[in-house]
């Protein structure tokens, strides 16, 4: 579960196959309304049934009509199809990105509908991704995701001349307002290959995604990152001066570490950002 940062009244909670997205009442104590995000994982059958011949009733096992024995697998695999992680775009209330083992989904919610006409008095919606990045190859495997706003807080002033027949005219003012800009967010995935893909998503002035449809993840695309100074492994040899890598080898996480001190940020500069964990 997580909450949005910038309204504590929506939060998104996942399990293995599904996710949601809540809106709670004011007062915090009870779901106004409830968005599933369709996801389109099928689930293993948790019982495997397998059939052997028998000429007789053993322990353990159950006989069918036909004089076989029925044995009941509870080990169910998962696979690959199964949520990592959720996670709100920054500065925004309503989209939604959702992290799969083989696929990355961006939700709308504002482009919700109800799963029935009775369904909307319930609070019950539905709604399904606008944008879609897929792993281009069925050997590599998505392992984490981090979402990086490398312009937090940007605003743009737009000032505005009044009319000449109104009252502000005459005094000679004029309008100042702040408006939120198109921005983009960078988004960085990790692949069980170690490599860093990374791709851009961007944000209209209203804070909506235009819809971008299905996108491939070419895996031998990556981020390249000095070495100069580190031990691959234990006994290695520090990194000479001026190498570089593609890979981080058996990584199984990324996580965003935001510093403070100064707007915007990002990878290698020195005004504030964050870097990779």
């Amino acid at each position: 579960m997580v909450f949005c940062p910038v309204n504590d009244r929506h939060l998104v909670i996942w399990g293995t196959y599904e996710a949601r997205l809540l809106v709670l009442n004011r007062a915090g104590d009870a779901i106004s309304k409830a968005v599933e995000l369709v996801m389109d994982l099928e689930p293993p059958h948790p019982l495997h049934a397998t059939s052997t011949s028998t000429s007789g009733p053993n322990s353990g096992e159950r006989l069918s009509s036909g004089g076989a024995s029925t044995h009941l697998n509870n080990e169910a695999t998962l696979g690959d199809e199964y949520l990592l992680k959720c996670e709100f775009v920054p500065r925004s209330e309503t989209l939604v990105c959702v992290v799969c083992g083989t696929f990355l989904k961006v939700f709308d919610v504002t482009k919700a509908t109800p799963v029935a006409a009775s369904a909307a008095a319930k609070g019950e919606w539905t709604t399904r991704s606008t944008t879609c990045f897929t792993l281009a190859y069925e050997d590599v495997l998505i392992r984490g995701a981090v979402l990086m706003d490398e312009g937090e807080g940007d605003h743009v002033l737009n000032t505005s001349c009044p009319s000449p027949n109104s009252s502000a005219a005459a005094t000679g003012t004029t309008t100042t307002t702040r408006v939120n800009p198109e921005y983009s967010i960078k988004l960085i995935l990790l692949l069980d290959s170690g490599r860093l893909y990374m791709a851009e998503l961007l944000i209209n002035s209203v804070g909506t995604l235009e819809e971008q449809g299905e996108s491939y993840i070419e895996c031998g695309e990556g981020l390249a990152f000095p070495t100069a100074g580190i031990r691959r492994y234990i006994g290695a040899s520090p990194g000479l001066p001026g190498t570089t890598s593609l890979s981080y080898g058996d990584a199984q996480t990324l996580e965003y570490l935001r510093l403070g001190g100064g707007g915007g940020g990002g990878l290698g500069d020195d005004g504030g950002g964050g870097g990779l964990l």
